[in-house]
């Protein structure tokens, strides 16, 4: 459901840094410098939200395996609730620099409402497994803690 303040927030387990995304008619700012979390516009197309986002800087991993890419990528989501407990995102990937054509991929998530949010930053030693295992237990689906 569209926003009435404008923008919407995502937080997420894996990047607790709150993510801006203007869905009140804006478009990019010219000359935007290149940032951690970028620059992000939506609009909404049915229930479906479509983000439009650049300015990703060059050095931050873009998926867990470190895709390169320049500072000219080019991200559009769409993102759906596919049932209630599913939400769906389809990206589409373009930059110049880095591939010869554009790409897509898809993700989606199971929203888990018995889940607790652990802040934290995951380069760091500071997500205890004992705390883990507490915080977490009866979850069988989550990941399995090591020390």
């Amino acid at each position: 459901m569209p926003s009435s303040r404008g923008d919407e927030i995502f937080q997420s387990q894996m990047n607790p840094l709150a993510r801006r995304i203007y869905t009140d008619g804006r478009g990019h700012p010219e000359g935007y410098p290149t940032t951690f979390m970028a620059h992000s516009i939506g609009h909404w197309d049915g229930e479906t939200l479509v983000v439009d986002t650049i300015g990703l800087d060059a050095d931050k991993w873009m998926d867990g395996l470190g895709t390169p890419h320049s500072e000219e990528l080019h991200v559009v989501e769409r993102i759906r609730r596919a049932a209630p407990e599913t939400l769906d995102i389809n990206f589409q990937f373009e930059d110049p620099k880095a591939f010869s054509r554009p790409w897509t991929g898809k993700i989606a998530f199971r929203f888990t409402p018995d889940w607790e949010f652990i802040p934290g930053i995951l380069c760091e030693d500071r997500f205890k497994a004992d705390f883990a295992r507490k915080s977490l237990r009866d979850k069988t689906d989550w990941i399995e803690f090591r020390k």
